[in-house]
């Protein structure tokens, strides 16, 4: 697929799937890959920073961390994932700390919990 620019028609005649099939994995068992989705063809980003840990997702999935993670999709993997910029988990804690007053565990500022 690398280099190849493909349609949900194609692949579908060629592995003899449905097109939602097709989407189904693209959405959920190929979140990990960097797949650019456009004018109804896909292809494989030529980005040097694509995730190279797909193992990851399959780990979150297999031990029910999935579960807290409200969607996943692969711009959330990838900022989940991403080690270079800011996680939307630190953004979030980062403004319980600040409304709480003091930070502590979670951002709850109840010293029993």
């Amino acid at each position: 697929m690398a280099g190849e620019t493909l349609t949900l028609q194609t692949l579908s005649g060629e592995f003899g799937v449905s097109i939602r099939t097709l989407r189904r994995d693209l959405h959920q068992r190929l979140v990990h890959l960097d797949i650019i989705g456009e004018n109804g063809t896909y292809r494989l980003s030529e980005s040097a920073t694509r995730d190279h840990s797909p193992g990851a997702v399959s780990f979150a999935r297999s031990t029910g961390i999935a579960r807290i993670i409200p969607s996943q999709n692969r711009q959330l993997m990838h900022l989940l994932m991403n080690e270079t910029g800011t996680s939307p988990c630190f953004i979030r804690f980062a403004a319980i700390c600040l409304s709480s007053g003091s930070p502590s565990v979670l951002g709850s500022d109840d010293s029993s919990a």
